[in-house]
Formats: structure tokens, sequence, C-alpha cells
């Protein structure tokens, strides 16, 4: 429990001097007398009142001093008391609300917790798609490859299963427009031989032609020929 002193309570009485009773608050010095309150006689008997006069305001001041010092370390030890007390008493509270402020801590870490476990859920979410997506370009680019795989490999089949037929067939192909091209140039020269002979009308030119279209042989010269007397009959008319 704090005391406190009023200023009635000092009393300082210098020697050889009435003093009154100090009734101020402040922590200033009094203001030194002006008037001395003995006469001044002179010599050396005259300079003990003065001695004494100027100790006693010495302890005066002094007095005043240690007054002042004391008044402020009793103002910083109050002060100090009060922030003892304002902490105490936050501290009480404090502690009066620790399972709120527990409980709070707890719901804290919790949304921590399932803040780190989203973002952990999502960093994974985002590496399957990413797979994924290589997954699906890997797989994209591996269609030419496999298209290609598999035209070689039925260009091969087809190879081993059609290969020698489709060889005889060419060869048979070139045969054939060889013979073609063989009976073409008889015909020309049998058509040429008997240009000179007996030349056939236009009724047996197509009759001819029929023929031949009939039995499937081909009637290029015919044709020709057809095409040769119309030009004749043509140029004879003229």
């Amino acid at each position: 429990m704090t005391k406190h002193y009023s200023d009635r309570d000092i009393q300082i009485i210098p020697p050889s001097r009435p003093v009154s009773n100090i009734t101020t608050t402040s922590p200033a010095p009094a203001p030194v007398p002006t008037t001395p309150y003995r006469q001044d006689v002179g010599g050396v008997i005259s300079g003990i009142p003065r001695r004494w006069t100027a100790n006693a305001q010495a302890d005066t001041f002094d007095t005043y001093t240690r007054r002042a010092v004391a008044q402020r370390k009793f103002v910083e030890a109050d002060t100090e008391l009060g922030g003892a007390l304002i902490s105490n008493r936050r501290m009480q509270q404090e502690y009066s609300e620790l399972p709120q402020v527990l409980d709070a801590d707890k719901l804290c870490r919790e949304i921590k917790r399932n803040e780190e476990i989203c973002e952990e859920y999502h960093r994974v979410a985002l590496n399957d798609k990413r797979r994924a997506q290589e997954s699906e370009a890997a797989e994209l680019g591996r269609y030419p490859i496999r298209e290609q795989l598999l035209d070689a490999q039925h260009r091969l089949d087809a190879l081993r299963q059609y290969g020698p037929q489709y060889h005889a067939l060419q060869w048979e192909h070139r045969i054939n427009e060889r013979e073609l091209m063989v009976e073409e140039q008889r015909v020309v020269l049998r058509d040429q031989r008997q240009q000179g002979r007996d030349e056939l009308s236009l009724d047996e030119l197509y009759a001819a032609r029929d023929q031949l279209s009939a039995d499937g042989a081909d009637t290029t010269p015919i044709d020709r020929a057809i095409e040769r007397t119309l030009v004749r009959q043509q140029k004879s008319r003229a």
C-alpha cells in the first residue's frame, strides 16, 4: 500500500530564526529573503550570523532538492506500480480468456492445415493433368509412326501374297501390248499392200468393223481405213 505525505508533515527549522510551515507544493526552491533579520554591526562577530544564515539556506536548498528527488522517485514508483497493476489486470483478463484463446489458436492451426492440404491436392491434380497432356501428346505423336508401320506391314503382306501374281500380270500386260503393237503393224502393212489391188467399200468396211467388234478384236485399222475412204470420196466429189 502506497503512503502519501503532505507538505505540512515535513518542517525544516534552521537555527537562530523562526521558520513558518512550508505550504508550497512546487519542487522549485523558495526565494532567498533579501532583508536580513539582524543588523550587520560589522567585525568578526557579525560574520557568524551570516555564516549561520548561509548554512541554513544551503541546508534548506538541500532539503528542497532531496524532497524534489523523493517526489520524483515517488511518482516514478507510483507510475511503475500503475503499469504493474495494468499488466496484472491484463494478464488476469488474458488468463480468464485462455480457453477461448486456445480454441482460436486451434481453429487457426486447423484452417492452416486445411489450406496446406488443399494446396497439396491442387498441386497433385495439376501434376496429373500435366502428365495426362504429355501422354496424349506422345500418343498423338505415335499415330503417324503406327500408320506408316501398319501400311508397311500391309504392303509386305500383299507382296507376299500377291507378289508373284502381280508381277506375272505386269509381264502379261507388257506382252499383250507388244503383241497388239505387232498386230497393228501387220494390219497396217496388209492394208498398205492391198491398197493398190482392191479397195473395200464403206459397206464392207463397216461390216468388217462390226465383225471385229463382235469378235472382240481391235478395230483401229478398219477405223483408219474408213477415215481414209471418206477422205478420198470427199476429194473426188470436190
